[in-house]
């Protein structure tokens, strides 16, 4: 699974998970706590089977439940607080995962996709191509004879 299909699909549920929220409490009159508990629930019963049948590795899912809970916990602290003003401390606690998530997805899309548009112009003018690649060049082997031969490959490139 991309970075991007992660991302896709983590979006998707948040989403979704807001818009069921949002109907449970304007059509049933759930109070925050309860329609918090209900979304938790379905995006458990939801997400979980989907994922045993197309596993997509136990990092992956425990990404996705966790940022799933972790909403519906968000909607339930806002939800409960409709009408009067929120504390300071918990909008900050908010506030500085939206961050984190946001430096997150800028990371993966570089790392997947490299450096695109204005910010491609910030990097150096290559030397030996036209374009400078800034994508993650993947993982490193643990073989060492694997790596001694990539070492002397890029060696004579080099040279």
């Amino acid at each position: 699974m991309t970075a991007s299909a992660i991302l896709l699909v983590i979006g998707g549920g948040v989403i979704a998970e807001v818009v069921v929220f949002f109907l449970l409490r304007a059509l049933l009159g759930l109070s925050g706590k309860a329609g918090a508990m209900a979304v938790g629930l379905l995006a458990l019963l939801v997400y979980v089977p989907w994922a045993i049948l197309a596993w997509p590795g136990a990092d992956i899912f425990a990404i996705h439940l966790a940022i799933y809970l972790t909403v519906a916990y968000a909607l339930g602290m806002v939800g409960g607080s409709v009408g009067r003003q929120w504390h300071w401390a918990p909008a900050l606690i908010v506030g500085f995962f939206v961050v984190v998530i946001a430096t997150n997805v800028v990371f993966l899309g570089v790392a997947e996709q490299g450096i695109t548009g204005v910010f491609a112009r910030l990097l150096p003018e290559p030397r030996g191509a036209e374009v400078a690649d800034s994508r993650f060049p993947g993982t490193v082997s643990h073989d060492f004879q694997k790596k001694e031969a990539l070492y002397n490959d890029y060696l004579q490139q080099v040279e």
